[in-house]
């Protein structure tokens, strides 16, 4: 049967759950039946049993008080019926009365019967096809009496019940294979509506596109969710990366284009060797700038990857921080800039010894490049809820409230920060090597007051 069903439909996940709700109703349905169809006919059997016990206690009763014409009577009252049998034998089991419905056929079966026990049940042949379930008793003077009852009423009974089961059961199911239809279809909804996103944005390619939230089994309501939100950070990442590779166009087109007009220079001057040896240097440091630029760009890259490199290691803070300090006191001298350094000794931070001098020079670099001349620049440490925070404070031109949330983007410039030479990478490295440290980076600043950035990396 399941043969004669289209491949690409019996393949369908909604296929399989209503073949599978309706298998499984169906079998619970069958073993329901045979459950209370097996009960309800011993319960029938027991019934009818019990009824024919009672009968031939009557009996028993009838025959010992004036014997074969009381039984007689007593039959005559009530008990004449093809479904009902009566029947006193002799000791030789030669038959001295019979219910006169009772079926000459049935009473010769009896006659050849040899047992004789108080308990034996027989089961012979009654009208319409039915059985007699006879009991037997003898009496002490070897008299045998017996009764029995048709099984016709109750083969009617079960007949008539197994019918009607039969006529639920078809009805039972129908409604259960369409209950299933409904079921699989409205729970998988979101399913197939993730599916058609997908095919959407692979066909226009826009993203975003949306997956509506409806009413659906919470799992596959996360699914949904969570779906969306790739998709969102997908979108994200896409204009990030678009607006990344404008920004390094446009970075590496100033370069490129110096590049080219000093190698130009240098060709039309070939005789001219200090000219050419001059042009030679400049397209080095044209190079140098780019290839930095690359290597920004691609730690950026790995850090928001998650794949950046990093060999966690105790450095000590102070030390490191006194180095970076040393290294810009030549800088800060032609600025008049004051660097001083407020950390307790001994505080120990869990990180990368090439990455971390990294993240802290371009902290410093940032606050010595826009702090005016005569400032104060302050690098502080501090341990807490174990944490290292390391702040870099300045009394530079600050950020205004509007700007301070964009700063670690990339090529982000302030517009009161395009007089000083740079690439807009800095403060955008910092973020991607603290968070490659699981830690994290905070601005808070005003225009016209400096600015505080601060570290929060774990100890070690």
């Amino acid at each position: 049967m399941f043969s004669r069903i289209p491949s690409r439909l019996r393949q369908s996940v909604t296929f399989r759950i209503t073949a599978w709700h309706t298998a499984i109703y169906v079998t619970s349905l069958v073993v329901l039946f045979l459950v209370v169809n097996s009960t309800l006919s011993r319960l029938l059997r027991e019934r009818d049993r019990q009824f024919v016990s009672n009968e031939l206690k009557d009996v028993s009763e009838e025959y010992g008080e004036k014997g074969v014409p009381e039984v007689s009577s007593y039959v005559a009252e009530g008990h004449s019926s093809p479904f009902y049998l009566v029947r006193v034998a002799n000791a030789e089991n030669k038959t001295l009365f019979a219910s006169p419905l009772t079926p000459a056929d049935t009473i010769a079966e009896l006659e050849k019967a040899t047992e004789r026990s108080h308990e034996t049940w027989r089961s012979l042949g009654a009208p319409f096809g039915d059985k007699f379930e006879i009991q037997t008793a003898t009496l002490p003077d070897g008299t045998i009496l017996q009764a029995g009852l048709s099984t016709h009423a109750r083969t009617l009974f079960l007949r008539r019940f197994r019918w009607d089961c039969g006529a639920f059961m078809l009805l039972a199911i129908v409604l259960g294979t369409f209950g299933g239809v409904l079921f699989a279809g409205r729970t998988l909804r979101p399913l197939h509506d993730l599916g058609r996103t997908v095919r959407q944005i692979l066909w226009t390619g826009k993203l975003d596109e949306r997956i509506a939230l409806q009413s659906a089994p919470s799992d596959l309501m996360e699914i949904v969710r969570s779906f969306n939100q790739m998709l969102g950070r997908i979108e994200t990442l896409v204009g990030s990366m678009r607006d990344s590779v404008e920004n390094v166009a446009h970075e590496l087109r100033t370069p490129m284009t110096r590049l080219r007009a000093t190698a130009e220079t240098a060709l039309r001057n070939a005789n001219n060797i200090p000219l050419m040896q001059s042009a030679l240097a400049d397209c080095v440091e044209e190079c140098d700038q780019i290839m930095s630029l690359l290597n920004v760009l691609m730690d950026i890259a790995e850090a928001e990857a998650g794949s950046m490199k990093i060999q966690p290691q105790p450095i000590d803070l102070p030390l490191l921080v006194r180095k970076i300090a040393d290294a810009y006191e030549v800088v800060a001298d032609n600025k008049a800039l004051k660097i001083s350094v407020e950390i307790p000794e001994k505080l120990i931070v869990s990180a990368d010894s090439n990455r971390l001098p990294q993240a802290i020079a371009n902290l410093v670099d940032n606050a010595v490049k826009y702090t005016s001349n005569g400032g104060q620049i302050t690098i502080s440490g501090r341990q807490e809820n174990g944490e290292i925070a390391l702040s870099v404070k300045d009394t530079g031109i600050g950020i205004s409230s509007l700007e301070s949330g964009k700063v670690w983007e990339r090529f982000y410039r302030a517009d009161r920060s395009h007089s000083e030479r740079g690439l807009g990478l800095g403060l955008t490295v910092v973020k991607a090597i603290v968070e490659a440290h699981h830690g994290r980076v905070t601005v808070h600043s005003q225009l016209n007051h400096g600015s505080v950035f601060t570290l929060y990396l774990p100890a070690a």
